[in-house]
């Protein structure tokens, strides 16, 4: 059971309560994490630090969407027990979603990022066309083209450059890192 951290004020669900209900729906009540709040997380809707048993959520991202919540945490709960988006991860992830009744793409990327997060570089995939925005300068290849590993022969290239950062492009972020 989740021990109580920093609250968030405003239109956000009880968070811990709804730690609980999933954890008993979806893992039988076997998972153990702290809930925590955070104003500085603004790049994404949510963090597992699995060492720490913690789960950080954004309050920013959930202050505009309140509804997001449950997939947030639900996304988070699973990697406590797979740290990345692995074959692992989407296993574990796909009743879940089939029982919250939302997209992969919606459960594995939160909706709306484009309103939290900025980018100074767009790379782009010569393959296929994807784009990667990023506050960053990174050696990355397209997710899309190699969904499983780096490969330089998919290694992206930067297509725009912005001396300020902007509001990133909608979109799903297809990338791998070296």
């Amino acid at each position: 059971m989740p021990t109580p951290g920093r609250t968030c004020h405003g239109p956000i669900l009880d968070a811990e309560s709804l730690f609980r209900q999933l954890n008993q729906r979806f893992f039988g009540g076997r998972l153990r994490a702290n809930i925590e709040w955070s104003n500085r997380l603004t790049a994404s809707a949510g963090s597992c630090i699995r060492e720490d048993r913690l789960i950080r959520l954004s309050v920013p991202y959930h202050q505009k969407n309140p509804r997001a919540l449950r997939i947030t945490l639900a996304h988070e709960m699973c990697h406590l027990l797979a740290p990345r988006h692995d074959e692992a991860f989407r296993r574990l992830a796909a009743p879940i979603v089939r029982a919250l009744r939302v997209s992969w793409e919606e459960f594995r990327y939160a909706k709306h990022w484009a309103d939290v997060k900025r980018y100074c570089y767009v790379y782009e995939c010569p393959s296929c066309g994807a784009e990667l925005p990023t506050r960053k300068r990174q050696r990355v290849s397209c997710g899309r083209c190699s969904p499983r590993e780096y490969r330089p022969e998919f290694r992206m290239t930067i297509r725009e450059t912005r001396r300020e950062p902007g509001p990133v492009l909608l979109g799903k972020r297809p990338v791998r890192t070296l």
